[in-house]
């Protein structure tokens, strides 16, 4: 269990890579971002244990800001626990049913999805991976 100081890094941490993704996201594009988190796959901010209080801080910071894609809290929650064997980023795209194509990124661990989860997330076909 975590004390109170160790939630608040963990939320201000969590803050501050928002952010940074959604500016990097915003001034440089998906492909630029696909690439950072390539890059930076020895970057791990957070061990196992905080994975639970990054999900908690991700999802209420995103409650709050706005423009948080689904794909801005994957890639904020890959990067900071960028090297937990078995969490992994998944990029899908569907058309719907009014023929609109739509995009969605989840993550998962050990093949459960523990962020973005969406009920119908079986009819996405899964375009990208990032491990």
């Amino acid at each position: 269990m975590l004390n109170y100081l160790e939630k608040f890094f963990v939320f201000s941490v969590c803050l501050i890579f928002i952010f940074y993704v959604r500016a990097h996201l915003t001034i440089f594009g998906f492909g630029s971002l696909i690439k950072f988190l390539r890059r930076h796959a020895k970057l791990n901010v957070f061990g196992r244990n905080k994975l639970g209080q990054t999900l908690k801080s991700i999802e209420i910071v995103s409650k709050y800001l706005p423009f948080i894609s689904c794909l801005v809290k994957a890639s904020a929650l890959k990067l900071l626990h960028n090297k937990l064997i078995g969490l992994e980023v998944n990029i899908g795209i569907r058309i719907n049913n009014q023929a609109i194509f739509e995009s969605h990124a989840w993550v998962s661990f050990n093949k459960e999805i523990i962020l973005n989860y969406e009920p119908d997330i079986r009819l996405y076909k899964v375009i990208y991976t990032i491990n």
